[in-house]
């Protein structure tokens, strides 16, 4: 790992999210991926499994399932999360949509286009996905899909 690519890492991060998540993934990073043509392209543990990985056309960091339960863990609530109804849960797992009448609440700091946790009351870690509105606009709107979701956390295996 190349000081000059954690430098870079760091940064996206920081940007995209806090210092707590960044110090966490630069920590866990034994393998920074990097393209032919030298741009990067995610941060890998020891086992060569992705922790996050970066646009190659916007230096966006996007959450792994890996990177989702790390943000989980070092983030207080409800910082990055939308919050939904926990007797929805098996319906909606595994849909690519999350729709705004599953959503009980949000925080108010999200952005259209941020990563964000999807998370039952309980707080327990369901999934990570792109939100499609802002916090405030999660929570206001009545139907349509709030949250483009990535991937879903399995806890069976």
């Amino acid at each position: 790992v190349e000081d000059e690519d954690l430098i870079k890492i760091y940064g996206i991060l920081l940007l995209q999210f806090d210092k707590n998540f960044s110090m966490e993934v630069l920590r866990e990073a034994k393998y920074i991926a990097v393209s032919n043509t030298g741009r990067l392209r995610g941060v890998l543990d020891k086992d060569l499994k992705p922790i996050i990985l970066v646009r190659p056309d916007s230096y966006h960091a996007i959450l792994t399932n890996k990177g989702a339960v790390l943000l989980s863990k070092v983030s207080r609530p409800p910082k990055y999360r939308v919050i939904i109804k926990s007797s929805e849960v098996e319906n909606i797992r595994g849909s690519k949509s999350l729709l705004a009448p599953v959503v009980i609440n949000a925080d108010t700091a999200i952005r259209s286009g941020d990563e964000v946790l999807v998370v039952d009351e309980s707080d327990k870690l369901l999934g990570y996905g792109k939100a499609r509105l802002s916090g405030y606009e999660i929570v206001s709107v009545k139907r349509g899909e709030v949250v483009r979701m990535r991937g879903w956390i399995d806890y069976a295996s």
